[in-house]
């Protein structure tokens, strides 16, 4: 089992589980508004609930076991140097061909993260109707909110971070 399989599965679970708690009032709303029912738009609320926990999962999961992964230097650590990954993506995979560096777990880690914001801009742009800007600040602040509970591992209800929080 990869490290992306479990957040996947709480993802497409948990989303669903969201989508159906919000099914009747979504509907609710739909029929007020625009008078009828919209299948578009209820698969795009069910899309909006899986990605939501998705960006949540994939963030945050696994937990940490315990104690045991702070380690002597007490856990993860802030990364404040900009564009440091591509300097972690060169050392960890020195020596491996194309292939062997496109599918390296630090490679995937880096595409993956750019990819997760990528749905994040097209809900709040298209649904949410909102300019280039405020969709760009909306984002900015999603990532801070990211980064700082990473960073303070997870709001202090672990002793250390367990995953390293990029500034």
């Amino acid at each position: 089992m990869s490290q992306f399989d479990l957040p996947l599965r709480v993802a497409l679970v948990g989303g669903l589980a969201l989508f159906a708690v919000l099914l009747v009032p979504v509907l609710v709303v739909q029929y007020r508004r625009y008078g009828r029912l919209s299948p578009r738009r209820v698969l795009a609320v069910s899309a909006v609930c899986v990605y939501a926990v998705a960006l949540v999962a994939y963030t945050f999961l696994p937990l940490p076991g315990g104690q045991a992964n702070c380690g002597p230097s007490g856990g993860a650590r802030i990364q404040l140097v900009p564009f440091q990954f591509l300097r972690d993506i060169a050392r960890e995979t020195a020596g491996l061909g194309v292939v062997g560096t496109l599918t390296s777990t630090v490679t995937l880690q880096v595409v993956f993260n750019v990819a997760l914001f990528v749905p994040f801009g097209l809900l709040v742009r298209r649904f949410g109707g909102r300019s280039l800007v405020m969709t760009t600040a909306l984002g900015l602040l999603a990532s801070l909110a990211i980064e700082s509970t990473k960073g303070t591992a997870l709001w202090g209800l672990y002793d250390c971070a367990y995953r390293v929080a990029d500034g």
